[in-house]
């Protein structure tokens, strides 16, 4: 979770107001609500067993059965291939974990400076977002992985669809470095992922022997039903939710405390300094994202729940 949509919001408001608008809730005193968690928790389950349809397994499909893209024409189907059922794992890799305190880390820049990666790595469980570096950022942003996410575009626009050798090493060493964690894909919401994960496909079958990640696809119809719950309980609509507040989601069931790190919608901060959109990309231009996701709004509403002690909204420096 970065900037998404902010641009158009700081040309119609001061910068000051906007930053009263969503940032005061994180200056007051936190304490840790877990009748609201229990709340949510009751609420996720009667709408959507979340943790059951995080990822499809061999259980939910076979080899060469037709699936359907939560977000294209109905008309479109992908063809499980037999290398793609070969990695799906047996049970929902989420089942019956349970975990005391949890890290969600996001790519904002506002992590710069943080000092933020000691606390982040005593969390019992964290997870990254979309293969978000980590080592030359540790002091900022930890190192402990346990869940690592991977929207298509990622091969695409980082490692080219693998079509060079330098890609190839890059994305192998990054992969390696995840050790046992559990690499999750969206990769079935729309047809523009089917290239990029029939390259993922491959290259995981490639390279079963030099790793040790658990790989998870994102089940059938589930990014419909996750939408469907924040209509429900926020009122909350917008055309995509972000992969912040979908690791959220997931992470209310078998978390007691969630604190989240680097989620941060703005281009400056509190003080008008410029905060780069991505820790470890400067340069990056958040602008196209407008069009699929409510940023700011969807930041209001993780202060809601920092204020209601449902999580703990993380944009300052910490004691590292």
């Amino acid at each position: 979770m970065g900037h998404d949509g902010v641009e158009t919001m700081q040309k119609n408001m001061p910068v000051g107001q906007a930053f009263t608008l969503y940032t005061s809730s994180t200056e007051v005193p936190w304490s840790h609500n877990m009748s609201k968690m229990v709340e949510l928790r009751r609420l996720l389950r009667k709408y959507f067993y979340v943790i059951k349809r995080v990822s499809m397994t061999k259980k939910d499909v076979k080899p060469w059965q037709l699936v359907k893209f939560d977000f294209s024409d109905k008309k479109y189907v992908f063809p499980i291939s037999p290398t793609l059922y070969d990695l799906l794992p047996k049970d929902s890799p989420l089942i019956n974990r349970k975990y005391k305190t949890c890290s969600i880390v996001g790519s904002s820049g506002i992590l710069l400076n943080s000092k933020c990666g000691a606390e982040i790595d005593t969390s019992d469980y964290v997870i990254r977002c979309n293969m978000a570096p980590r080592y030359g950022f540790t002091t900022d942003v930890g190192e402990k992985t346990n869940f690592m996410t991977m929207n298509p575009a990622i091969l695409n626009d980082r490692y080219h669809l693998l079509i060079s050798t330098d890609d190839r090493y890059r994305f192998l060493k990054d992969l390696v470095e995840l050790g046992e964690a559990i690499l999750w894909s969206p990769a079935l919401t729309h047809t523009g992922s089917v290239t990029p994960l029939r390259v993922l496909v491959d290259f995981l079958t490639e390279h079963q022997d030099k790793l040790k990640l658990q790989f998870a696809v994102l089940g059938e119809g589930a990014m419909r039903y996750i939408k469907g719950f924040w209509k429900i309980s926020h009122n909350f609509t917008e055309p995509r939710i972000t992969t912040g507040l979908f690791m959220y989601t997931i992470a209310v069931p078998i978390c007691d405390e969630i604190r989240l790190y680097g989620f941060y919608p703005f281009l400056n901060d509190t003080h008008n300094n410029i905060v780069p959109w991505h820790y470890y990309n400067p340069a990056a231009d958040p602008s196209w994202l407008k069009t699929v996701h409510k940023m700011p709004e969807e930041y209001s509403i993780l202060q809601k729940l920092h204020k209601q002690g449902a999580l703990k909204l993380i944009n300052r420096k910490c004691k590292g």
